[in-house]
């Protein structure tokens, strides 16, 4: 960073400033302007050069030059600036800006006399201030990756805006691209619109150098990467988890945290992998990250209290003692690293079982990515709904410096569901709590070879777009940003567009449902579309939109979307969720006499049916719901899934079946869940919180041609009174899995396709009385 040795060129420079006039960069089609940028420069400067060369040419039809030196005459010259870098910049007139930059990657557009300053910190700042000076003196778009930006073309062009400084609230930000992991033009996208993340592999390193986008080693839910089963299971068993009495080896689980020679094998992993870098600091953060499931090690020493260092003794079923026992591995990790390296950081998940804040402070050279998983995105952290989310980020708040606050709302984008507005409260949210890095997982799927029928830039580009600049200012107006996109993006169509996404905005938010990334776009679509009466609204402002677009990305973005929505249409009645009438029945005896109401499921998130064949039944006497599963089943005797007893809370895993009811919670943007296995472990929860714990009873039966269930929820423990509440939603999901690890079986369905935690997909159950 610029170390300044007075004050004295800044405030020239502010008297020089004021009296700027807007500068031509295009004059009738003449050259008026030209780039100037040290030689040589470091990669982003010169990517910044290339680019505003490149869309000034493409919008004027005039290329200027980019020279080391400025032209003279009354030519405008911009000149591209930052350390080791200044060309013919004195970063002693900048004192202030630069000061007020600090170590981000924010910038300062500034005018004195004929000149056009763009000046930083750091080369990524150059390039995020030459796209800001585009867009604020142009009428480009970056809509979406794999496509020409939309902008006009004019013969005329002035730099009426630059004057100015933008600093990034938020010094990491952007989204961790998983579909598109291979597909360098999304994170071409993510750089133009002033991204610095991607959190994906290492693929693209060196055009990440000239993007300047952080750069991290190892992904994410990478402990078999690290600890491969292939190279450690016969020699270092006791690397891996005791589970069962056995270690597991398959590399689906996590490892043996307290084992002291795992601690010294991942130790100098890390070390060989920095001395394989081109520099100690090449990578921001070196990520050892947990592996997404529980499989946790069930050895005498990962179950032994842990002594905290105040001397205290913190027990196994202590809430934090996994995550406890996670980030004392990985202090000792971080700290064995930087004795030798004392700028490597080291990254981890606080996910799942280690969302928990521990008992210990991080070190410094130690983040945590702190993951929001199945956080209901209708309402920010501050809702109700969401109370659990805000208790723990205030919680690890206390260690912010070490806190990355990794969200979903990049995921579920194949429905257009508008979050910004919650997104932006999220944001003004954890920056208050002293939280400033922050980025989403998403899955762009821009690649011509992308998955069929996914479609997130089609229908979300604007949500991605808003969200890339409430991660530079939270406090910005989110409709006003929309208007910006539309206007920029459908330029002639921007009214019957802007009339598409309010009125499903309207929808969505007018209901008390929860969302989550799981949301299956086709039954979102029924239900906030379809069921909600606006179809033909959308419908004909689409064909409007089609008629009025001029430019041909515009007209191309519109038919896209067109075309999802026309799938949605056509595709939602064939895997809509039924009704089911829910019998009253003297007692529960009477409900083996019933015929199955559900005869099969779908493969989750399609009209498919599954290939396993399952039949549910309901009924109720007013105060109890009778549930009978049953499950035929090629392999009985092979059904994986962990048997009781088990410590409370133990989520069944393997093949098991899990109900979503929302009961009294309907109201509440929330859903009882009730989860069993084959073996009768069961778990329940309120949405993804397990903390409640419902008065219900469950009985499981294994036999010759599959599996049976019979489930007795009181109506009291759902707070439904029949004669006042007979209408209840919901849906089931059942995840088929057996067989030997190389060659297990595994399918996942659900009532009419229903997604995960996707209360639009839900069913209805009318209980008659």
């Amino acid at each position: 960073m610029f170390k300044p040795a007075s004050y004295f060129s800044a405030l020239m420079f502010c008297a020089a400033a004021s009296s700027a006039a807007a500068l031509p960069l295009a004059t009738e089609g003449a050259q008026t302007c030209c780039i100037v940028r040290s030689f040589p420069a470091p990669e982003p400067v010169c990517f910044a050069a290339d680019e505003l060369q490149r869309f000034l040419w493409e919008i004027t039809g005039v290329c200027p030059y980019v020279r080391k030196s400025p032209m003279g005459g009354k030519r405008t010259n911009i000149v591209l600036a930052c350390p080791d870098a200044w060309a013919t910049a004195n970063p002693e007139t900048f004192t202030q800006d630069l000061q007020a930059i600090g170590d981000t990657d924010g910038f300062a557009v500034r005018t004195i006399r004929n000149t056009v300053y763009i000046v930083a910190n750091e080369p990524k700042g150059v390039l995020n201030g030459v796209y800001d000076f585009l867009e604020r003196n142009t009428d480009i778009v970056f809509h979406r990756p794999n496509a020409q930006p939309i902008y006009g073309h004019t013969p005329n062009l002035t730099a009426k805006h630059a004057d100015y400084r933008q600093v990034p609230a938020f010094i990491q930000r952007g989204f961790q691209i998983n579909v598109d992991q291979q597909y360098e033009p999304s994170e071409l996208w993510l750089a133009r619109n002033r991204n610095n993340t991607t959190a994906a592999p290492e693929q693209f390193r060196d055009n990440r150098l000239k993007y300047g986008m952080w750069q991290s080693y190892g992904g994410g839910h990478n402990l078999k990467r690290w600890i491969p089963p292939q190279v450690y299971g016969e020699s270092n068993p006791d690397f891996f988890p005791m589970i069962d009495g056995k270690r597991d080896v398959n590399g689906h689980n996590q490892l043996c945290f307290t084992n002291p020679r795992l601690l010294d094998e991942m130790t100098r992993l890390v070390l060989e992998q920095i001395s394989l870098a081109p520099s100690p600091t090449y990578y921001k953060t070196y990520n050892i990250m947990t592996e997404d499931c529980n499989g946790l090690c069930e050895c005498p020493q990962c179950l032994a209290p842990i002594k905290l260092p105040d001397g205290a003794l913190l027990p196994p079923d202590d809430p934090s003692f996994r995550s406890t026992q996670h980030y004392i591995f990985m202090n000792e990790v971080a700290r064995r690293v930087t004795a030798i390296h004392p700028k490597v950081k080291i990254n981890t998940y606080a996910y799942s079982w280690s969302v928990t804040p521990p008992k210990i402070e991080l070190l410094p050279s130690v983040t945590a990515r702190f993951c929001t998983v199945m956080k209901n995105d209708k309402e920010s952290i501050n809702g109700p709904s969401n109370a659990k989310w805000l208790d723990l980020t205030t919680r690890w708040s206390r260690q912010k410096a070490n806190l990355v606050w990794r969200e979903y709302y990049g995921l579920g984008a194949r429905f257009c569901r508008p979050v910004a507005e919650v997104v932006a409260e999220d944001l003004r949210t954890i920056l208050a709590l002293g939280i400033n890095r922050a980025f989403s997982e998403s899955a762009f799927n821009e690649n011509p070879d992308r998955q069929k029928e996914h479609h997130p830039f089609d229908v979300s580009a604007m949500e991605y777009w808003v969200i890339s600049r409430l991660y530079w200012d939270p406090t910005q107006d989110v409709q006003k940003l929309r208007d910006d996109f539309l206007r920029r993006t459908f330029r002639e169509a921007f009214a019957p567009m802007k009339t598409f996404f309010d009125a499903i905005r309207q929808k969505w938010y007018a209901t008390a449902k929860a969302s989550t990334f799981l949301d299956n776009p086709v039954k979102s679509a029924d239900y906030y579309i379809i069921q909600a009466g606006i179809e033909t609204l959308c419908r004909d402002s689409l064909v409007e939109a089609e008629a009025l677009a001029v430019h041909p990305g515009s007209l191309k973005q519109v038919r896209a979307i067109r075309s999802v929505f026309e799938y949605w249409m056509a595709e939602a009645p064939k895997s809509r969720t039924p009704e089911i009438v829910v019998p009253k029945i003297k007692d529960v005896a009477a409900l083996a006499d019933m015929p199955w109401q559900i005869n099969g499921l779908n493969r989750m998130n399609s009209a498919e049916p599954s290939q396993f064949q399952s039949r549910i039944r309901l009924a109720h006497d007013m105060d109890n719901l009778f549930i009978d599963f049953a499950f035929d089943h090629p392999a009985p005797d092979q059904i994986n899934g962990v048997r009781p007893p088990q410590p409370k809370e133990t989520w069944p895993a393997g093949e098991h079946l899990e109900f979503f009811l929302d009961g009294a919670l309907a109201d509440q943007a929330q859903y009882y869940f009730f989860v069993f296995n084959a073996f009768g472990l069961k778990w329940d929860g309120i949405g993804t919180e397990s903390d409640w714990n419902g008065d219900w009873s469950l009985q499981t039966e294994i036999h010759a041609t599959g599996w049976t269930a019979h489930l007795i929820i009181p109506m009291n423990t759902i707070g439904v009174n029949v004669t006042q509440r007979s209408k209840l939603n919901g849906t089931f999901y059942k995840q088929t899995n057996y067989g030997e690890e190389k060659n297990r079986v595994r399918e996942h369905s659900s009532w009419g396709g229903a997604g995960l935690h996707s209360a639009a997909g839900f069913g209805q159950f009318v209980l008659e009385w």
